[in-house]
């Protein structure tokens, strides 16, 4: 190559790594891979703000993707390192989530196949364990893609239901309730309660309909859950603040999710002999106010936008374990 080429190449590169599309940081090495992603990524999000349900990406295409997700996370061959791998790990999730949420908004019964979704359940512990500047935000992606693909999708869930997967989310839960309230609260971006929420979220989908992920949550793991519920009983009726209504929030979530586990016969003795008078009555008011709290969210939304049936349905989905939680305390 001349040096003329060479010297166009190289101004070809400035431009590109001081471009305006990179949206947290630059590169280090400008690589056909990064630019790619970070285009794919624009193209996705700016097709999820136009609301439009094309789909994007075929089964290929996400294999591919959840390919390049596990790198930063494997062993490189040859010693020779991806460049950028926790940048394109980031526009990998950001991708995936995008579609995934139009997936199970306008197209319910879509779903990735299933060697898609053993790949993700292999990544996800991962995805929340990693520490790093980038470590957060890079769960909160895969959490949020975590709960586009659970919900309301029993197949997913099941596929996602291994050991490891669910060992790493309830630890996740166990490790933010014990953070909600201290200094450290919101300093991090993502905040501590919106991977919380996320996490319960994941795990309230998993266990609704997979029996496996309610036994995968071990003995102690569980009374943990159970602690942090009865903790966050008594402040639940004398929060007098934004925050404190907030991790109400936490609260309702936690006490669906273990409303939810407690569809496993054995896990339901097990949290009701932690609850006062070992009685599951407590667990299932909360929740029950938790329903009421979400039909007049329901009526709202219904009167101010479209979407409402998605909370409608769940919430109808949430009464009837209810309904048979009593039936089983009868």
């Amino acid at each position: 190559m001349s040096k003329v080429a060479l010297s166009t190449l190289g101004d070809f590169r400035n431009l590109l790594q001081n471009s305006s599309i990179w949206k947290t940081g630059k590169p280090s090495i400008v690589s056909p891979r990064n630019v790619a992603l970070r285009g794919l990524e624009l193209l996705v999000r700016g097709m999820r703000e136009l609301r439009s349900t094309d789909e994007l990406l075929d089964d290929i295409a996400i294999e591919k993707l959840l390919h390049i997700a596990q790198l930063p996370f494997v062993t490189p061959k040859m010693g020779v390192t991806p460049p950028d791998p926790a940048m394109n790990l980031e526009s990998v999730l950001s991708i995936l989530e995008s579609c995934s949420l139009s997936r199970t908004t306008f197209q319910s019964l879509a779903s990735w196949p299933v060697r898609s979704l053993g790949t993700f359940a292999n990544l996800l512990p991962a995805l929340l364990s990693s520490t790093g500047s980038r470590a957060a935000h890079a769960a909160m992606l895969g959490l949020r893609l975590s709960l586009n693909l659970t919900n309301n999708n029993a197949i997913a869930c099941m596929a996602l239901s291994t050991s490891a997967a669910i060992g790493s989310i309830v630890q996740s839960i166990n490790a933010g309730i014990l953070k909600l309230g201290t200094a450290s609260e919101g300093d991090d971006e993502p905040s501590n309660s919106e991977l919380l929420l996320l996490s319960l979220g994941t795990l309230i989908n998993l266990a609704e309909f997979s029996d496996a992920a309610r036994q995968a949550v071990l003995d102690a793991e569980l009374a943990k859950l159970v602690r942090g519920f009865l903790g966050r009983q008594e402040r639940v009726s004398m929060a007098d603040s934004i925050e404190e209504t907030h991790q109400n929030v936490v609260h309702g979530y936690l006490a669906v999710l273990l409303c939810n586990l407690c569809l496993n016969n054995q896990i339901r003795l097990k949290v009701a002999s932690m609850l006062p008078s070992q009685s599951m009555e407590l667990l299932i008011t909360a929740v029950e106010e938790f329903i009421h709290h979400n039909k007049m969210v329901d009526s709202q939304a219904s009167e101010a936008e479209d979407g409402s049936d998605v909370w409608t349905n769940f919430t109808e989905r949430l009464q009837a374990v209810v309904d048979r939680l009593k039936a089983a305390e009868s």
